[in-house]
């Protein structure tokens, strides 16, 4: 499972960050009030089948940019 970052509404995507590897499926982003960005999607340790677990990622811009940046940095 990856994510990917755009800067220029979808045009490119410079940014890219394993989340976990292996067989993945179906995923869903949200970003919390907090600044929090959620990554929920499947799973597997099988090979060929990715929905045997669940999964609930958390993590943040600098995560994402490794430290590169920030909310802060985003609003300039």
């Amino acid at each position: 499972m990856s994510v990917k970052l755009s800067y220029d509404e979808g045009q490119s995507w410079p940014v890219t960050r394993s989340i976990e590897p292996g067989a993945s499926m179906y995923s869903d982003i949200a970003v919390a009030k907090s600044g929090t960005i959620l990554c929920f999607y499947g799973r597997s340790t099988k090979a060929g089948f990715a929905g045997d677990f669940l999964t609930l990622a958390r993590f943040n811009l600098e995560w994402l940019t490794a430290g590169k940046d920030s909310p802060a940095a985003s609003k300039n």
